[in-house]
């Protein structure tokens, strides 16, 4: 009997056991359903096969929210992104005197903005640590195209 349990037991341990979390959408708040978001962005860019993933108006935490890395970064309208070692008193705003900071106007030619938002992508090296804010509209994040940036090296 005891052999019987032995066997049952290493077969039950050697199927694989595939875990499926099925979620009500209509059941979660705004606050849970971007977090979920969030989750779901940042799985996407730990694959090897994605190409790129829209990232919305927020803040994030190198190496939290998007992994350390160098990327290339566009949109499809206009959005303002920055890149920041310290944060001001609030946590979730650059603070522009101390410590690193970069700020970049994204824009496709045509829109109404033009002539403000005329940088159309841009190639940046992200540190776990730093924040990276986006506004106004979302980004598209895309591993780093080869080509060099005319602010990073």
């Amino acid at each position: 009997m005891k052999k019987l349990i032995t066997i049952i037991l290493i077969m039950l341990l050697t199927i694989p056991v595939s875990v499926h979390a099925d979620y009500n959408l209509s059941d979660m708040s705004i606050s849970d359903l971007n977090q979920l978001l969030k989750s779901v962005q940042k799985e996407i860019l730990t694959k090897s096969e994605w190409t790129e993933v829209e990232l919305p108006v927020g803040f994030y935490v190198i190496g939290e929210d998007i992994p350390e890395g160098h990327w290339t970064i566009t949109t499809n309208d206009y959005a303002l992104v920055e890149y920041f070692s310290k944060t001001d008193e609030t946590g979730k705003t650059a603070d522009m005197l101390n410590g690193v900071y970069y700020g970049a106007a994204l824009g496709v030619p045509g829109n109404m903005l033009e002539s403000v938002y005329n940088t159309e992508e841009i190639d940046i090296e992200l540190k776990t640590g730093f924040y990276f804010t986006v506004s106004f509209n979302s980004v598209i994040f895309m591993p780093y195209t080869g080509r060099k940036s005319p602010f990073f090296n």
